[in-house]
């Protein structure tokens, strides 16, 4: 049933109060003539019903304009700008214009380049302008718009986490991916949206995703949808039309680094290009972090040489917090660090900031890029493990046990001040009946790429059993049951009783799976990290 127009609720409520401010006039002019004398009854029941009347309209009128007023505030944090507004934009006409004539002729687009080129500065500057937060000034983004919804998906920990996140910062009663859908249509009718999801970089989580885009582009027809990746993605049910995003070239590093540093000569700029390659974060890096004795290196090495030495420990202990809480929130909030009890680190936030480390918006959200992040981690070991532990107990504490075991994969196992074994047995064994396989590939590639994670499980079979399990589980999901079936023949954990296999030398690191004598390894690459394809199982339940 249709809801009355506000309009009307409105002039209701304005002809009853008039008509109720007309009755008591009468009644006092009544009751003034007739000396004071009771009032009439049927004054005093026409009185009683107008009252009635008015207070009803007011509840009315009242209740749309608060049922308006939560649905602009939700508005306002769907459309909330992307980018900072310090950030600049220089030399993606090209692939913008290519982006909106891809969007004529398909619904679904892939924009996909490799880490650090600027595919989520393009994606953002795209939702920015047709969202009214830029200034065209002859940059026209993809046309025919109202308004562009933009996503920055956390992968690691499944496609259900990033709707469950999506749906507790907008519509916290829908309980699922449809509702979500059902509560846009509702907000934002027949305007015409483009629905921008970015960081989509695990294989295992294109399935899902691509049922969730197809549900929505069949809901809302007149929509587009535009997917950011590094590798371009694989959908079963939709086909996208391709953009690639390349790195920039010596035009677009000059406008670059003349926007940050006007002083430059053009042998300066000609050696940024040449040190950062084009890329786009990197060469950000450089320009806020200015020094002599630059080395002609990638991040990680300039990081660790030109960055980190300069940082004191507050900023470097935040930094690796906020590098561990982006694995599985790519824009956390700085309320959400106090509430998992990180207090006091605006200043270093500012500190971090200022080296381009990272960014913060306007409504409090801290973005870090993802060649940063995983280079810091690498690079902050003591820190990390100090941030695992107070982000894996915190996360804990508010309910969030999957967030809880992917941050835990970086710290040290034997300190976290938790039992890791029980939590990523129970994390696992969930994945594997939701058939969550970004987070089972997550775990496995966690413990194969982690030496102390490898002897962690080496100290009881049950353990390493369990993560070769996940890892199998993924890769039949995703149609690989040769792979899944050499995995799980590999791992013989009675193959040293029964077969004689020598122990571990000290020091050595403990595989995860053990390869009988005479058996061939497969021909398809066992790599555990990220980008490998994965997929589910069978079910069933392991003890540790």
């Amino acid at each position: 049933m249709a809801r009355p127009d506000r309009r009307l609720i409105r002039a209701a409520f304005l002809l009853a109060s008039a008509v109720l401010a007309a009755a008591i006039l009468a009644a006092a002019t009544v009751w003034v003539s007739a000396g004071r004398a009771s009032v009439p009854v049927w004054l005093t029941v026409l009185g009683a019903i107008l009252g009635v009347i008015w207070a009803a309209t007011g509840i009315a009128a009242n209740a749309r304009g608060l049922r308006e007023g939560r649905q602009q505030t939700r508005r306002k944090d769907l459309l909330r700008p992307v980018l900072i507004e310090s950030d600049p934009f220089v030399d993606r006409l090209g692939e913008m214009d290519q982006l909106s004539r891809a969007l004529v002729v398909a619904r679904c687009v892939n924009l996909h380049g490799q880490r650090g080129a600027g595919k989520s500065h393009l994606l953002g500057f795209v939702a920015d302008l047709i969202n009214g937060h830029r200034e065209r000034t002859g940059r026209q983004p993809p046309s025919g718009f109202s308004a562009s919804l933009y996503f920055d998906m956390a992968d690691a920990a499944g496609f259900e986490e990033f709707v469950d996140d999506v749906r507790r910062s907008t519509y916290p009663d829908a309980a699922s991916w449809s509702d979500f859908v059902g509560r846009i249509d509702r907000e934002f009718g027949s305007q015409r949206l483009l629905l921008v999801v970015d960081n989509a970089n695990l294989r295992s989580i294109w399935p899902p995703l691509g049922r969730a885009m197809y549900e929505y582009l069949a809901r809302r027809p007149g929509d587009c949808v535009v997917i950011g990746s590094v590798d371009p993605v694989v959908l079963y049910n939709l086909a996208p039309e391709y953009v690639p995003v390349r790195s920039f070239g010596l035009d677009a590093v000059r406008d670059l680094a003349l926007h940050q540093r006007p002083d430059l000569t053009a042998e300066q700029i000609a050696e940024l290009y040449h040190q950062s390659g084009g890329l786009a974060m990197y060469l950000t890096l450089l320009l806020a972090n200015d020094r002599d004795d630059r080395r002609e290196d990638a991040v990680e090495s300039f990081l660790r040489f030109q960055v980190l030495p300069d940082l004191d420990d507050t900023t470097r202990s935040t930094v690796a917090t906020v590098a561990l809480l982006s694995n599985v929130d790519r824009a956390p909030t700085t309320m959400q660090l106090e509430i998992l009890g990180i207090a006091g680190i605006d200043r270093s936030l500012q500190r971090a900031a200022q080296r381009s480390l990272l960014a913060v918006t306007a409504d409090g959200r801290i973005r870090m890029h993802d060649l940063v992040r995983d280079s810091l981690i690498r690079q902050l070991p003591i820190e990390t493990d100090q941030a695992a532990k107070r982000l894996a107990t915190g996360l804990l504490r508010v309910g969030r046990p999957v967030q809880a075991s992917i941050v835990a994969l970086h710290g040290d196992p034997d300190g976290l001040g938790i039992d890791l074994a029980a939590l990523h047995s129970e994390t696992i064994e969930t994945a594997v009946a939701q058939r969550n396989y970004p987070v089972l590939e997550t775990i496995s590639a966690g413990y194969a790429r982690s030496d102390r994670l490898a002897n962690f499980a080496s100290r009881k079979p049950l353990r390493r059993a369990l993560v070769v399990y996940a890892r199998a589980s993924c890769l039949a999901g995703a149609g690989d049951y040769r792979e899944a079936e050499d995995v799980l023949l590999a791992y013989t954990p009675l193959a040293r009783l029964d077969e004689g296999l020598p122990d571990e030398r000290p020091g050595q690191r403990p595989s995860l799976i053990w390869a009988r004598p005479g058996s061939q390894p497969s021909s398809r690459p066992q790599s555990f990290g990220v980008g490998s394809t994965t997929a589910p199982s069978t079910g069933g339940r392991c003890s540790w």
